[in-house]
Formats: structure tokens, C-alpha cells, sequence
């Protein structure tokens, strides 16, 4: 999904577990955001880990906003953002942790939920000065656990990032130059809509009417920020759910096709093939004939 510290348009929506998966790349500089750095979005919590000596700017929703401090952003599930940098004098890399709503049901006491972090706010981003190293180790330990999973539960793993977004929590009531992001951007609205009812096949006439907008604004807003029109992108939707439901092998291809807002199986299997080359049944054994 990404080439350096750009993110590469090729799916306009990244979709990770409901629970936590952990991403990492290189903060390549670049002078202003290009055609490769897209707006995107997520169907859960992200908490972006920024280090010291790079220099970002982090476009949330519409609102631009530079940073030369070492930072972590949460952005809230469907939030539309994207980042780029203009300097890493160390070759430093970010990570990006998300997180489900469900991650923590078992430490429900003892865990800042990431909803507690924005209470109602589509971001925030944390200025990590005057206790970064103490936010570094505990990042160390988390990808220490990811890179030797075998050797840790599934509970330290979330004790570990629970350690984390506390210090986080403990800090944010000081002064410190936090910035909360509370512009909120209809589309972002439209996007969890599309997801969340795919098993409906929603069309574009709908969600316009649904949103109060004219088609025409619809897909004109859609395009300037997610570079895709909403058909197009209700296609890769249901392709992309399709292909994760089909890979977990938990679910008959009929019950995919109906989640993915197929009538019928056989057209589903039409439709699937003329997008991936391969049938669904091919694409969930990972072999093609």
C-alpha cells in the first residue's frame, strides 16, 4: 500500500482485522503532497507513531496541519486523512497501529478506550516532547512482540499497547500543544454508510438522497478527495470485503456473495472473476487453474 512515506493509490480504503494489525514504512521527504499521497480512511482506530527529527504535514478531513514535533495521531474510524514529510534526517520510520473497538473488552477497567481519546473529535494528534523516549520504549516492546509473536498471548500483546495509550492518556492532561482536529467532512459519513450496508448494494441515487446532496456533488466531493467516484469505489468495496471474507474461509462463497450485495452466486462468480482473473473459489485456496 505504500512506497516510501506516500501512500500508493491503489485502494482508496484499507481494510484491517476488527482487532489490531500493525503497519510500518519509511517517512520518505518530499516537498508537497503528489498524486501518489491520497486521502484514505479506515474502518477502525488508527494510532500513527511519528518519531523525533521528521517533519510532517497531516491533511485530516480538509484541515492542513504542519508538525516538526515528535507526535502521535488517532484518527477515528472512517476519518479521511493523509500525511507527508519534508524532512527525516535519520531515515526514521512511522508505524501505524489500528486497533478495534473490541480490542481491550477484556481489560475494560484498566485501558483508556481510543473513543475516550477523541470524545466526539474526528482526530488528535499528541505532541510527544518531554516524554518521547518514555512512548519509544513502549513502542519497542510492542513491535519486540510482533516480531517474535510466538513467544507472547495475545493478552501481553494488549497489555503492552494498553501501557501505551494510558501514558498517552496520563500526558494528554498537561499542557502541551495537542491539537485536536474537530472538523467533521460528510464524507466520511458516506464511506461508513457504503461499508456498513454493502450486504444492500447502495446506489449512488441513495446515498445522495440520503446525505441531501445532488449526485452531481456527491461525486464531485467523493472524487477531489478520495480519487475514485462512488460507484466505482462501492465496487471495490464489495470486491475487497469479498476477497478478506473469502481468505478467512469461515463463510460459503453463497453467504460472501450475500454479504457483498450479490443476488445470486453464480453472478457473483462472473463478477469476481471479470475483477481478480480468478474465481472465488480459486482466490480463496490461492491457486488459479
Amino acid at each position: 500500500m505504500r512506497k516510501g512515506g506516500e501512500r500508493i493509490k491503489m485502494e482508496t480504503l484499507e481494510t484491517h482485522g476488527n482487532n489490531f494489525s500493525i503497519e510500518k514504512g519509511m517517512a520518505t521527504p518530499c516537498s508537497r503532497a503528489t498524486d501518489k499521497t491520497v486521502f484514505h480512511t479506515h474502518q477502525c482506530y488508527e494510532l500513527l507513531f511519528v518519531p523525533e527529527d521528521v517533519v510532517a504535514n497531516t491533511n485530516i478531513n480538509g484541515q492542513l496541519i504542519h508538525t516538526d514535533f515528535p507526535m502521535v495521531v488517532i484518527n477515528a474510524p472512517y476519518c479521511i486523512h493523509f500525511s507527508y514529510y519534508e524532512e527525516n534526517r535519520y531515515k526514521k520510520e512511522w508505524l501505524a497501529f489500528y486497533v478495534g473497538d473490541d480490542y481491550f473488552s477484556n481489560f475494560q477497567n484498566t485501558v483508556i478506550p481510543m473513543k475516550q481519546f477523541l470524545d466526539g473529535a474526528s482526530a488528535r494528534i499528541f505532541n510527544l516532547t518531554g516524554y518521547y523516549r518514555e512512548i519509544e520504549q513502549i513502542v519497542s516492546l510492542i513491535m519486540d512482540m510482533e516480531r517474535h509473536k510466538n513467544q507472547f498471548t495475545l493478552a501481553n500483546q494488549q497489555l503492552a499497547f494498553g501501557m501505551l495509550a494510558n501514558t498517552l492518556w496520563l500526558h494528554s492532561k498537561e499542557e502541551k500543544e495537542n491539537i485536536t482536529v474537530s472538523e467533521h467532512n460528510y464524507l466520511s459519513d458516506v464511506i461508513a454508510y457504503i461499508l456498513q450496508n454493502l450486504d444492500q448494494n447502495p446506489s449512488v441515487p441513495e446515498i445522495a438522497e440520503r446525505f441531501f446532496v445532488s449526485r452531481d456533488k456527491l461525486n464531485r466531493d467523493f472524487y477531489k478527495y478520495m480519487q475514485i467516484s462512488v460507484a466505482n469505489f462501492i465496487i471495490s468495496s464489495r470486491i475487497n470485503t469479498a476477497k478478506i471474507l473469502l481468505r478467512r474461509k469461515k463463510k460459503t462463497v453463497r453467504e460472501v456473495a450475500a454479504l457483498c450485495g450479490f443476488e445470486n452466486d453464480v453472478y457473483f462468480y462472473s463478477f469476481f472473476k471479470k475483477r481478480t482473473g480468478m474465481t472465488p473459489k480459486e482466490y480463496a485456496c490461492g491457486t488459479k487453474k
